[in-house]
């Protein structure tokens, strides 16, 4: 009787890592070399012969001898991804190693507080080539770069800090890859409501503060983002899972409805890294030190929770 109780709680004590970490021990992949001539760009997703295990995203080109595809283009992204995963051992990272490399990386995350994104996010979130312009998230209505005591837009946890158990003092309050500035209204609309999908979303839209973009769709408890954010809301909330992996509490499928990881595995794959995220990448970066690892490789998400 007393193996078996032993047993039970062994049993249950494993489910609490689920939601970050689809298995702790150390995966392989089949990787083959890549036919991309190294230190070359190409856009062409069939210059390679290179393969993963579970599904592929459209598009994208292997970067030298990196095993999955990126989106970055230009010349400043690629050094930035190349130097900053050069000593990244991609076949052999879990779910923790990966939240050391980028608590390790974020060198500048400390001297941030969430005070001081109203600031920050002028320069994170700017309409690349016209610093007067920033787009807001959800409805990406581009509007003046300027804080006006949230009469416009808002700071935005994608991850709802209630739900993962922050306040604004702490850390994730404060992280560039995980807030966003988006309307004032959809901000409170959105509350802490999980990601997932909208019955009849049509009937259900969420307008921006002002004119008439389509920001969302909001019943039951339950946000859908317009499909042009869907892959960059999975990516942001990989990202911040893999982050804070067992801080606080957060938890990947606390944010998913469904409570299925496939749905943002689904809009990753659906909705491919486009230039503003990888520039807003860079430009994160520079400020906080580590990178959204999601956004350089989005493949690499299939490897962790695929």
């Amino acid at each position: 009787m007393k193996r078996i109780i032993i047993l039970l709680l062994t049993f249950i004590a494993s489910l609490s890592l689920v939601g970050c970490n689809k298995s702790t021990t150390t995966k392989s992949k089949k990787q083959s070399e890549s036919t991309t001539t190294k230190g070359t760009v190409s856009n062409s997703s069939t210059t390679s012969s290179k393969t993963t295990t579970g599904s592929t995203i459209e598009g994208g080109y292997y970067l030298d001898n990196f095993p999955y595809k990126t989106f970055a283009t230009d010349t400043i992204s690629v050094s930035k991804i190349r130097s900053y995963y050069a000593n990244f051992n991609f076949s052999t990272q879990t779910i923790s190693t990966l939240n050391k490399f980028l608590k390790d990386t974020a060198t500048g995350l400390n001297s941030q507080d969430y005070d001081k994104l109203k600031q920050t996010l002028l320069r994170s979130d700017a309409v690349p080539g016209n610093s007067t312009k920033i787009r807001l998230f959800y409805s990406q209505d581009i509007v003046n770069a300027k804080w006006d005591s949230a009469k416009t837009w808002n700071r935005e946890h994608v991850y709802a800090k209630s739900v993962g158990g922050f306040g604004n003092d702490d850390i994730p309050s404060q992280d560039l890859h995980h807030i966003r500035p988006t309307y004032t209204k959809v901000n409170s609309t959105r509350s802490n409501d999980p990601f997932g999908v909208v019955a009849n979303r049509d009937s259900h839209k969420v307008i921006a503060d002002f004119g008439t973009t389509v920001s969302g769709y909001s019943s039951g408890g339950v946000f859908e983002p317009i499909d042009a954010v869907k892959g960059d809301v999975a990516r942001i909330i990989f990202y911040t899972c893999a982050m804070y992996y067992q801080q606080y509490s957060i938890n990947l499928l606390k944010m998913i409805a469904s409570r299925d990881v496939q749905l943002f595995l689904k809009w990753n794959r659906e909705d491919p890294v486009d230039e503003y995220e990888i520039n807003r990448n860079n430009v994160a970066q520079g400020i906080q030190g580590n990178r959204n690892i999601f956004i350089d490789f989005p493949e690499f998400a299939e490897f962790i929770w695929g």
